[in-house]
């Protein structure tokens, strides 16, 4: 009848609704996150003060991310899909090597946009053992990115590529945590790391 079938949508219409307002309180939380990490510093910046920035209670920030950290590690997956979107928009074949760098690049441009501080608390996430992270590759875009491309590179290999993968990342990653920043030296341990990945994909 009719007049059922307006009573079975509405309550569908008000689900979406509160769908929509609890993804736009998420996101406002995360943007107004971001903006007192990269005002405050990550390890200064507490609970309260983000959502007293939010205009919102602490419950509500709880309702949405158990601690901070699971703020970060929502922005450090954004940022991964971000770069694996770039590098993979770009046409043609290119060596392994060449996306590894492309790979890099767009890490370094997240550094200049969101702070080395930032970054390295990102990358410092994937060795803590309470990290909110998932640590299957699948579940990570860049790491999943990475085996693919060298899945691609050592086409007819019987090793198993997801194991390269993730020591190219946990190197890079480590590297990038632990580094004061941008410079010389970084820029070459990276280059040999890339290098070194690179020959590993090759080997017969």
């Amino acid at each position: 009848m009719p007049g059922t079938a307006i009573r079975e949508a509405a309550p569908l219409r008000a689900v979406g609704g509160r769908e929509m307002q609890r993804l736009r309180t998420r996101s406002h939380l995360v943007a107004v996150a971001l903006e007192e990490f990269r005002r405050t510093g990550f390890a200064a910046t507490d609970i309260a003060r983000i959502a007293t920035a939010a205009g919102v209670s602490r419950g509500t920030f709880y309702f949405h991310f158990p601690t901070k950290d699971h703020v970060l590690a929502e922005l450090r997956i954004a940022e991964e899909q971000r770069i694996v979107g770039e590098v993979s928009s770009r046409a043609g074949k290119r060596p392994l090597a060449a996306v590894l760098a492309e790979i890099v690049a767009g890490i370094e441009d997240a550094e200049r946009r969101l702070g080395t501080e930032l970054v390295q608390q990102m990358c410092a996430m994937q060795f803590r053992p309470d990290s909110p992270s998932s640590s299957t590759v699948s579940d990570h875009p860049l790491a999943q990115f990475v085996v693919d491309a060298i899945i691609e590179a050592d086409a007819g290999s019987h090793r198993d590529p997801s194991v390269l993968g993730v020591v190219f990342l946990s190197a890079l990653f480590g590297l990038l945590s632990t580094a004061d920043g941008p410079g010389p030296e970084r820029a070459e341990r990276i280059d040999l790391l890339i290098a070194l990945t690179s020959q590993g994909a090759n080997w017969s």
